[in-house]
């Protein structure tokens, strides 16, 4: 996958480990994973864990829209839940990208945009 970025890691009792062509683990910041977590915990306790699972793709589409939306117009938090816009826009398009990945979209009813990209 990413053989021109082995990574060679000689560990200090000499121990060598060759990371060719897996996945870089090490360069996602984790602190921005947190603020995902805390978002789905959140909703978790709000509704139920993985209540998300089973929300039309075009609601969290949507939430995603509002939350981008309220951040450019500079509020950082959102006033519900009192953590950040960006926190919640980041889980939601993973929600949307979630969907597209295992073909799991749900519609309640068919309008022209969301029928067309039916599976």
């Amino acid at each position: 996958m990413y053989e021109d970025q082995a990574l060679e890691i000689i560990g200090k009792d000499g121990g060598k480990k060759n990371d060719k062509a897996k996945l870089r683990y090490d360069l996602l910041p984790m602190d921005v994973i947190d603020k995902i977590v805390d978002i789905l915990t959140y909703g978790a306790k709000k509704y139920e864990p993985n209540n998300w699972q089973g929300v039309e793709i075009e609601r969290h589409y949507a939430a995603l829209m509002r939350h981008l939306s309220k951040y450019k117009q500079g509020e950082e938090k959102d006033q519900e839940s009192m953590k950040d816009h960006l926190a919640h826009a980041l889980c939601d398009l993973v929600f949307v990208y979630w969907q597209e990945l295992h073909k799991t979209r749900i519609y309640p009813e068919c309008d022209e945009y969301w029928c067309r990209i039916k599976y």
